[in-house]
């Protein structure tokens, strides 16, 4: 097996982590130290002109009102506060921070928003109407993506959450193999949140560099650096930095190959590319069409054009779904379980 050196987090090369190295001892060095926190001090005074500007004469609140606001009053303040900003996002030309389609998607949405904003869906006995309409939605999601029955998931409150689950899942698959300590492979144009979700998890990453025409990750490159701690691969369908897909099919085959999870991130696009062959413009398979497509991220609060933040995650099995779950059974108020960083969807007292 091809074997690489990690830190905590990375798996780095040795060239990149003498760099590494030599910049944090360089950073240690009395005059580079004093320049760095000079220009620090110069950002941050110009970040807090930036936003004092923005905030010219809107009056900032620092403590409770002494007396309650009407609703007309917070309305107003409310749409005050919405149109401080200088850019149009209605128009549609602000890309990846509001998907915004038209009035009347966003009508609808809000309706129901506002219908449902004080229900829990983690609560299935309390709200079983909420918790059908979620389950849904991943149903709905399974198939565009050409699941079978097998196939399952939950909602999630965005693309980050939704890589988050992936990675505790199959971190906790490879526990169970006995497994101390996993290391995901993904590459270099992958989303950041799966660097978050190692940090949060523990997790080692092999980043594996792209092909410079293509911008799509190195196959070949991502077999050799497969080892015995390996418990998952990445590919973007597409990525952000560029907007290629990288060969889920070439993927799939090594994942089949090895007996390792593939999970596909399809956050950005996902529901895009799912509508592309039927518009006259085919695109690569990227989906559970793929036998070792092991778990797919989409955001449906991008181009599913609901509001922010909501996002799928998909698992081909349902053995991968029961190691994205939380559950403590020690604690004094009853068994606590979540399928998902949020909430309980389940809490019995003894």
């Amino acid at each position: 097996m091809y074997k690489v050196q990690c830190s905590k987090y990375t798996c780095l090369g040795p060239t990149t982590r003498l760099r590494k190295q030599f910049f944090r001892w360089l950073r240690q060095v009395p005059i580079v130290k004093r320049k760095i926190q000079e220009k620090m001090d110069e950002i941050n005074r110009d970040f807090r002109k930036e936003v004092t500007k923005r905030l010219s004469g809107v009056p900032v609140r620092r403590t409770l009102p002494a007396n309650g606001l009407t609703a007309e009053q917070v309305s107003e303040e409310v749409n005050d506060h919405l149109n401080l900003g200088a850019y149009d996002y209605k128009s549609g030309n602000i890309s990846g921070a509001v998907y915004h389609v038209n009035e009347d998607i966003t009508r609808v949405a809000c309706e129901a928003y506002s219908q449902t904003a004080y229900t829990n869906p983690l609560h299935a006995d309390v709200f079983p109407g909420i918790n059908k309409m979620e389950a849904e939605v991943v149903r709905m999601a399974i198939n565009l993506f050409h699941g079978d029955d097998d196939c399952c998931g939950t909602v999630t409150t965005g693309g980050t959450e939704s890589i988050i689950m992936a990675c505790k899942a199959f971190r906790d698959l490879a526990y169970s193999k006995g497994i101390s300590n996993p290391q995901i492979i993904v590459p270099s144009t992958v989303h950041s949140a799966f660097d978050k979700a190692a940090q949060y998890l523990g997790l080692s990453v092999k980043t594996i560099p792209v092909n410079p025409e293509s911008m799509t990750v190195d196959v070949e490159a991502v077999k050799k650096a497969i080892g015995t701690r390996t418990c998952l691969i990445v590919g973007s369908a597409p990525n952000y930095p560029y907007g290629t897909m990288d060969d889920i099919v070439a993927l799939s085959d090594v994942a089949l190959e090895y007996d390792i999870p593939l999970h596909v991130d399809a956050c950005l696009g996902g529901f895009v590319a799912a509508f592309m062959p039927a518009a006259g413009h085919p695109v690569p398979v990227f989906d559970f069409r793929l036998p070792g497509v092991a778990s797919i991220s989409a955001d449906t609060h991008k181009y599913g054009y609901a509001p922010k933040g909501t996002s799928v995650i998909l698992y081909r099995r349902p053995e991968y779904r029961h190691h994205q779950y939380t559950v403590t059974t020690e604690w004094p108020g009853g068994v606590y379980g979540s399928p998902t960083v949020n909430g309980a969807y389940f809490h019995m007292s003894y």
